[in-house]
């Protein structure tokens, strides 16, 4: 036939906006219902053409409602499948704490590079830097030989070298996991 292209099938905004829209009709509990099922729905198939949708969750919401998200959030965070944290947290991060924030990200962090930056970035910012170098390090770590954000090794050694702890080593290991140009300037320049 020809009519059906994996490369070339998108869904059809319609359909996002008549799921969204009935979503957000819903009260809020079966709000959370729909979007667990949807998500844990999306997340079992093997493609992932409608899985965009996700991204569109915030607009189910209405402000009234995001305290009470939040609320659900932290009683049930770790239940939540991973496309749910993030966007949940996605929704109600302007609504944290720094307590809040750290204890979502500590999670989130486990297995994403935007995550750990964002905590170590905010540790950095409350001036935790040894707790930021650590998180990093961690990571880095747990991570082996896979190839990693540069701005993960980029940061680990700015506060490395901000503690005046010596950076010779994890300068190669940053060379070596991430052959960049950037990298190589950065390594360079301290």
């Amino acid at each position: 036939d020809g009519y059906y292209n994996d490369d070339d099938y998108f869904t059809s905004e319609d359909i996002e906006k008549y799921i969204i829209k009935y979503a957000s009709t819903l009260n809020f509990e079966d709000k959370l219902i729909f979007l667990k099922n949807l998500t844990d729905l999306l997340d079992n198939q093997s493609y992932d053409t409608f899985h965009d949708i996700i991204q569109s969750f915030n607009e189910v919401f209405n402000e009234n409602e995001i305290p009470l998200l939040k609320e659900n959030v932290f009683e049930n965070f770790e239940k939540l499948s991973i496309s749910l944290q993030k966007k949940y947290f996605e929704i109600i991060n302007s609504k944290l704490s720094v307590n809040e924030k750290e204890f979502i990200l500590k999670i989130l962090s486990k297995d994403s590079d935007e995550h750990v930056i964002e905590l170590a970035e905010m540790l950095k910012n409350e001036n935790r830097i040894s707790d930021a170098i650590k998180i990093l390090k961690k990571y880095i770590s747990k991570t082996g030989d896979e190839f990693i954000d540069e701005k993960i090794f980029m940061l680990f050694l700015d506060l490395m070298q901000s503690q005046g702890n010596d950076i010779s080593k994890p300068s190669q290991e940053a060379i070596t996991r991430c052959s960049t140009n950037t990298m190589l300037l950065k390594i360079v320049q301290l």
